[in-house]
């Protein structure tokens, strides 16, 4: 895994105290993680967010400690974030922002994406909001078997200033193009579409 146009993140984090990478599902999206390891020299931390599995999940903590990184379950965000926000320290939140929400939730909105109306999670911009920390798109590429890059693509260094829905829809568009450029790379099993939006409710566009 190399990765590519990193030089402002340390500033960033130092910056805000915090900057949110946000990724998709696609190609070894968990070897993002390695990440931590060339913020560690410029006293950033490096925490990722992962939903529990059912089955599996034991197992893929223990491939997880193999990395630099820190990790927690997606039910700890806020509170792992208020945290390190009033420890003052410099954190990077990797966040695999392209999970199915379940209609349940209230937080998302629905985008056109891959020709479809899909609802998208706003847990990212929410966060970024409330700490007003940066947000950037990790775009993941294959260049041969076994061999990735991630070109860090900046969507907002200021939240607050954006128009509402923005950072949700950015991300889906910066998604989008990097899964048709390499579609063999996303995780198209994971059922984007399962629910539709006669199935959610009536949640709001913007």
């Amino acid at each position: 895994m190399q990765f590519r146009h990193l030089e402002k993140l340390p500033q960033m984090a130092h910056t805000n105290k915090g900057v949110i990478m946000a990724v998709g599902h696609l190609g070894n999206f968990e070897w993002v993680a390695q990440i931590g390891a060339w913020l560690e020299p410029y006293g950033v931390q490096s925490i990722h967010v992962y939903r529990k599995q059912k089955h599996a999940d034991q197992l893929l903590n223990d491939i997880r400690q193999k990395h630099l990184s820190g990790y927690c379950e997606m039910k700890q965000t806020l509170r792992t974030v208020i945290r390190q926000y009033q420890q003052d320290i410099p954190t990077a939140y990797g966040m695999v922002a392209d999970q199915k929400p379940s209609p349940k939730l209230k937080e998302y909105m629905w985008i056109p994406f891959m020709g479809q109306d899909t609802a998208f999670l706003q847990g990212v911009e929410t966060i970024a909001r409330k700490f007003n920390f940066p947000v950037i798109y990790g775009k993941m590429m294959c260049h041969k078997r076994g061999y990735y890059v991630t070109d860090i693509i900046t969507i907002t260094e200021n939240p607050n200033d954006e128009p509402r829905g923005y950072i949700t829809k950015r991300y889906a568009e910066l998604l989008e193009e990097n899964i048709r450029e390499q579609p063999e790379l996303w995780l198209w099993s994971h059922n984007r579409w399962k629910y539709k939006r006669t199935q959610t409710g009536n949640h709001s566009d913007n």
